[in-house]
């Protein structure tokens, strides 16, 4: 599953998109990032994810396990 959450300026988290994949391949974000910005998400600061080769932030849980 892949889910965006924005992050408010006061910590308030809302959810601005879920999708429901069988893996965590390169056309599963490329899908699911492209609908977000459809409907307009702009202006991204941070990305956490899984063990995606990209030059992004590893989600922590996944980073530990790996590590």
């Amino acid at each position: 599953m892949l889910d965006a959450l924005y992050i408010k300026e006061h910590g308030m988290r809302e959810v601005n998109g879920v999708d429901v994949i069988e893996t965590e391949s390169h056309a599963s974000w490329l899908g699911f990032l492209r609908s977000l910005v459809a409907r307009g998400l702009r202006g991204v600061n941070l990305v956490v994810s899984d063990a995606a080769a990209a030059s992004w932030r590893r989600c922590r849980v996944h980073f530990l396990q790996t590590s």
